[in-house]
């Protein structure tokens, strides 16, 4: 007997990213979420890229003005930024309920991998294994 259809996140690669200055214009990778309620899938997100040494920023698109203090500890609060509803990311990332939160990695113009939803073991695999390779290069164009 089957209870319930397995999760799975929605993955997409390779799109070119709708106008928008990625937080921290630096960062590889961002969160994201269209409402307040997808802090809890975003707590899933920050542990794994807290565990694998990264920092990412994160962009709330919200309707109005909600106490984000009240909800996020400072660490988070303060590398948060807040815009207004966006409708083509909306669209791009065409969130099944309001507190589903998502992953961007790219550079600003093209997303190499687009997560809607808390990932799966191996969904996070591939994100981090394409994070380290894009931070590699990174550093060495840099460097």
């Amino acid at each position: 007997m089957r209870w319930r259809d397995a999760y799975q996140p929605i993955v997409a690669h390779d799109i070119t990213c709708p106008t928008l200055t990625p937080p921290e214009n630096s960062r590889l990778a961002w969160l994201g979420g269209f409402d307040l309620r997808c802090i809890s899938e975003l707590g899933v997100w920050l542990r794994l890229f807290e565990d694998a040494g990264y920092q990412p920023g994160i962009r709330l698109f919200l309707d109005a003005s909600q106490p984000l203090e009240a909800v996020l500890p400072p660490s988070v609060f303060a590398r948060t930024l807040v815009s207004g509803p966006i409708a083509n990311w909306r669209q791009l990332i065409q969130p099944d309920r309001p507190e589903r939160s998502f992953a961007v990695l790219g550079d600003g113009s093209t997303i190499e991998m687009l997560v809607v939803g808390p990932p799966t073991e191996d969904v996070w695999e591939e994100f981090e294994n394409r994070l380290k390779r894009l931070r590699s290069v990174a550093d060495l164009s840099n460097g």
